[in-house]
């Protein structure tokens, strides 16, 4: 009892954190799973619905969508098996893990770096409730960041252990950790350069080579997972070419670094997406470049002042942001997105630390600094518990978004893709005529009014509005069975055919094409090549299969009644012809079998 007491009393700030923290995330126990991500990589992934061989097999043996992050499958996929696709478990197992990263962060400069206990809480405090980290904890999707930054900070806790007791566990241990965050996130390519970070900052020798021996192996499985992830990407993506630029990359990447400093301490207009600018460089953003190289300054200056804190806290933010910048991450759609200031905010966190207790040393207005701190902690906890109510469901989010980034037509499309799905078509057609508005050539916009259209039968607008997805995508597979669906409203069933035709010309394994094909060759009486088509999409994507047997099924009953009928009224020759149709849509139907047998047995007596 006593122990405990002790150890509640020596952590008691520590402790107050992660209640306010806990409390400050509460919200987002009752979010929903999000149509921004978590509709793909959890709702509809195939590998976690069991803890089976075969899915084991599948997440580390696999790319899922671009990505390989094996462990962070794993987790969701734990999660999958302890209550289903329960939102509840999966937003708590985040929580856990945030939690686990403020202690391990306390942990990290009260015992091992900086050590210095008032450094380590005030980090810790600042990283627990800062607005900016909502998006990587609310949200499902990111449980990348909350888990690899769990085992990248474990990983230096172990390597600095290495270091002070010189035993050769540690150092395997903190290679372990390392291999199980890059498994997670492949951001985690950059603790290798953090670690040389940490040797300067250890007072090692940089060129001795059994230190540069030891970087080998994180090196080796940072290149060896760089290269993965460049292959997955590119298995997804297909190559992306360079939209901008290098002067604009340079531009747009330094607007990005300074704005993850400021939004890591003034969390003004959070947002889940951050579009580029209308007018690109032009909007003033190559003026960043000045508090950039205002940064590089201070870092040169505590070279030579031999300030190692304040150099361990730059290279932290540094090589934890730099390869999402643009010159790097060729992301043409957003500038910068919260998400990637998680792990890398512990520098920025760790240089306000350092700031703050530099002051205090001075006794330049201590407990204006104490209490300021505690305004500044209650202001970041009421802003990140109204943050986590944001991230709530798909319309609170968007919504929001849409608050900030009026002009983002990937933000209208989605609140019009909300409305649809909530069955509300009025407000769903408002917003995809917006994002027309906002960007006439978005193909996604054209084809979502189209359906809502059709879905009213208004068959003349919907088909003008698929004609205009079609002209400004003209390669656009799915587009083309979208059109295809209304001309089976129409019974224009040539169109309908010619429509699936160009989408497999384009992707000649596009399932859904050979799913509409087939129904439509069902209601031409094409029965041979409704049942290639079927063969085809048996093959390809057997879980579509049930869509095709519902119609088959029904014109196989219908085509067994009429082989039925024709057989009373003597007619033996048509009847034969009527099963046989039958059973080329279910050839292993028992009753149409025995119907045939009987029809063909009876035809044989009256020849006879």
């Amino acid at each position: 009892m006593n122990k405990l007491s002790s150890f509640i009393k020596e952590n008691k700030n520590l402790i107050v954190i992660i209640i306010i923290t806990f409390i400050a995330y509460l919200p987002s126990i009752n979010g929903d799973f999000l149509n921004w991500d978590d509709d793909i990589y959890i709702l509809n992934n195939p590998s976690l619905t069991n803890l089976s061989i075969e899915n084991l097999k599948s997440i580390f043996s696999e790319f899922y969508y671009g990505l390989y992050n094996p462990l962070t499958n794993l987790s969701w996929a734990i999660d999958y098996s302890l209550g289903g696709l329960k939102p509840f478990i999966f937003h708590f197992h985040n929580i856990v893990l945030h939690l686990l990263n403020v202690v391990l962060i306390f942990i990290l400069f009260k015992d091992y770096l900086i050590k210095n206990k008032d450094i380590a809480i005030i980090t810790a405090s600042l990283f627990a409730i800062a607005p900016i980290h909502v998006e990587s904890v609310a949200w499902i999707t990111e449980r990348k960041d909350v888990l690899y930054t769990a085992y990248y900070l474990i990983s230096i806790i172990f390597y600095l252990k290495y270091i002070d007791e010189k035993k050769n566990k540690y150092f395997l241990l903190a290679f372990i950790s390392f291999v199980f965050s890059i498994f997670s996130k492949g951001m985690a390519a950059s603790l290798p350069l953090l670690l040389i970070a940490i040797d300067y900052f250890k007072d090692r020798k940089l060129f001795n080579l059994k230190i540069i021996l030891e970087k080998i192996p994180f090196l080796t499985i940072s290149f060896i997972m760089g290269i993965l992830n460049i292959f997955a990407q590119r298995e997804f993506y297909g190559i992306r070419k360079d939209v901008y630029s290098i002067s604009e990359q340079i531009s747009f990447s330094s607007y990005s670094f300074v704005q993850y400093i400021i939004k890591s301490f003034i969390p003004y207009k959070l947002s889940a997406f951050y579009p580029y600018p209308e007018n690109g460089t032009n909007s003033g953003l190559w003026l960043f470049i000045i508090p950039v190289v205002i940064i590089i300054g201070v870092f040169i200056y505590s070279i030579i002042k031999n300030r190692k804190d304040i150099i361990l806290g730059i290279s932290f933010f540094v090589l934890n942001i730099i390869f999402v910048l643009q010159l790097f991450l060729h992301n043409t759609e957003a500038i910068i997105s919260e998400r990637y200031a998680y792990l890398s905010s512990i520098g920025i966190y760790l240089l306000f630390a350092l700031m703050i207790n530099y002051f205090k040393q001075k006794n330049k207005n201590e407990n204006l600094l104490k209490y300021s701190f505690i305004v500044l902690l209650l202001v970041f906890s009421i802003m990140s518990f109204n943050r986590n109510k944001v991230w709530q469901n798909d319309l609170t989010l968007f919504l929001d978004t849409h608050e900030k980034q009026p002009n983002s037509y990937i933000i209208t499309n989605n609140i019009g893709n909300t409305y649809l799905r909530n069955n509300d078509l009025k407000n769903a057609e408002i917003y995809f005529k917006k994002t027309i508005t906002i960007n006439p050539e978005y193909t996604s916009a054209y084809t979502n009014l189209a359906n809502i259209l059709l879905m009213q039968q208004e068959f003349d607008t919907s088909l003008y509005y698929y004609n205009k997805a079609i002209e400004y995508s003209i390669e656009n597979a799915r587009v083309y069975t979208d059109r295809a669906n209304l001309f089976i409203q129409q019974k224009n069933y040539s169109n309908a055919i010619s429509d699936c035709n160009k989408a497999l010309n384009i992707n000649s394994k596009f399932c859904r094409a050979f799913v509409i094909r087939a129904i439509v060759y069902c209601y031409t009486d094409s029965l041979n090549l409704a049942r290639t088509d079927y063969n085809n999409v048996n093959e390809l994507c057997p879980s579509e299969i049930p869509k095709i047997d519902i119609e088959f099924d029904k014109y196989a009953d219908y085509y067994n009644k009429l082989g039925i009928r024709s057989g009373k009224l003597g007619k033996l020759d048509s009847a034969i012809i009527f099963f046989n149709k039958s059973l080329k849509l279910k050839p292993e139907n028992k009753n149409t079998k025995m119907n045939k047998e009987y029809a063909i047995k009876l035809l044989n007596n009256n020849l006879n």
